[in-house]
């Protein structure tokens, strides 16, 4: 492959600019869905927003004439694969409220409120999970509970973002959006990570965004790139430094040290700049994922190699518990990768498949298309669901559905462990249900109390 190959360039640059039109399509869509009195959670939003992390934040770079990748084309392959994907979701977003329409927000009448004690309850059990998890994880199937449940921390901030908006504190709001920026430093500190954390602290931000009135909105819209820039820059920096982050977490450092260091790192911070190929380079490397989709495409297409719907099975064998399953076949997300790019990866490096690759080498075209639609309609879904669980006061069912949602954002999973999350958010919707109504028989709320959904 030519390392810098300008017509390549000019036409990963389009392909970036219709991901571009697609996103504005879905932010106008829900933005006046919400000026009809047709309310959203921003949850369809955040699907948009975990698309660009994964598959084009790393792309844009090789659309510039000034940088050069020798991974261009497999990006332009992969990324036309995803073009596909992102249109087919958006479509499935757009047509979702028709086959589902949503009911108009109460006009004067106030939503009732949760119980005042139910989002601290949420976010210490969130807590609770992710401090705990290495010593829970030993429970056999309890990996994929445990994920799901670490969500009840997003739950529970957005209960006190949403409850402080119905009292007219949006300053409280505010501070609660704020606090939700500890979600990837902890992650940072505590295990070396800090992706899954940015993506959940956008996810309640976003959330906080649909909770702003109307006429309010628009001076908040504006502030959004100056926050996305200051993100960006946070992740560069994360990018930059992340390898010995790691060795310093996983080699034992004490926590006084490890904040020390990063405060070490925050006095030497970079602000990102387009013009810096070394800034594109930290991109491209971690979040690119339209170059491994390239490979896919490239290495299925030359050898005939699909998967013919073997993963798509898996994943829904993936909902069986291991307990019940002893013998359930391990799922290795590398060796399906190796197998249908023929890359091979070092030892100890973590590869995720995606869902825009696993649906590809499955069904082609036809599956990534017919795959993103369905995704789409469940966002949408998901949406109204979990915005008229809040309006009802129906708390109980907003949190069980939340965990659910949750788990489906996450793209660059495989099938197997979306299904496994999604699995374990079934489960625990009953369990969740039954204490919220356990809950609501004991309390004695001054009104009457939210039913458990």
């Amino acid at each position: 492959m030519t390392s810098c190959n300008p017509e390549l360039q000019v036409e990963i640059f389009w392909t970036v600019a219709v991901a571009v039109l697609l996103s504005a399509i879905v932010l106008v869509a829900v933005l006046s869905r919400a000026a009809r009195g047709r309310g959203h959670l921003g949850f369809q939003l955040a699907a948009v927003f975990s698309f660009w992390s994964v598959h084009w934040l790393g792309t844009v770079g090789h659309g510039l004439p000034w940088y050069c990748n020798s991974n261009s084309e497999f990006t332009l392959i992969g990324a036309v694969e995803c073009a596909w994907a992102m249109g087919a979701m958006t479509l499935g977003m757009l047509v979702c409220p028709w086959l589902a329409p949503a009911k108009r927000t109460a006009g004067p009448a106030s939503p009732p409120r949760p119980p005042s004690a139910l989002p601290i309850v949420c976010i210490g059990l969130g807590v609770f999970f992710e401090l705990s998890a290495g010593v829970l994880s030993a429970i056999p199937s309890s990996t994929a509970v445990l994920i799901t449940l670490k969500g009840l921390t997003l739950a529970g901030l957005m209960l006190k973002i949403w409850d402080s908006m119905l009292q007219g504190r949006p300053v409280v709001a505010m501070r609660w959006t704020i606090l939700s920026l500890m979600i990837p430093l902890v992650g940072m500190i505590g295990g070396g990570f800090a992706g899954s954390g940015l993506a959940n602290a956008a996810l309640v931000f976003l959330f906080a965004l649909s909770c702003i009135p109307g006429k309010t909105l628009r001076p908040a819209i504006v502030l959004a790139p100056i926050l996305f820039y200051c993100s960006l820059s946070l992740v560069l920096n994360y990018l930059a430094n992340r390898t010995e982050l790691r060795a310093r977490v996983w080699g034992g450092e004490s926590y006084d040290a490890r904040i020390a260091w990063l405060s070490e790192v925050a006095t030497n911070f970079e602000w990102f700049s387009i013009t810096e190929p070394r800034h594109l380079d930290l991109l491209d490397g971690r979040l690119n994922q339209n170059s491994l989709v390239g490979a896919a495409v490239n290495y299925t297409s030359r050898t005939g190699q699909y998967a013919n719907g073997e993963t798509v099975v898996s994943a829904f064998l993936a909902m069986i518990p291991r307990v019940i399953w002893p013998d359930k076949p391990p799922n290795s997300t590398n060796a399906a990768v190796t197998k249908y790019t023929g890359l091979e990866f070092a030892d100890g490096t973590s590869v995720g498949i995606g869902q825009v690759m696993e649906f590809y080498i499955n069904y082609g075209r036809t599956g990534v298309v017919a795959g993103f639609f369905l995704l789409g309609l469940v966002y949408s879904l998901l949406d109204l669901t979990l915005h008229r669980s809040l309006l009802s006061g129906e708390f109980g069912r907003f949190v069980s559905y939340f965990l659910i949602a949750v788990a489906t954002l996450q793209l660059i999973n495989s099938l197997a462990e979306l299904m496994a999350s999604i699995a374990a958010g079934l489960v625990l919707r009953p369990l969740l249900n039954a204490g919220f109504r356990a809950w609501n028989a004991v309390r004695r709320p001054a009104t009457a109390p939210a039913p458990a959904g």
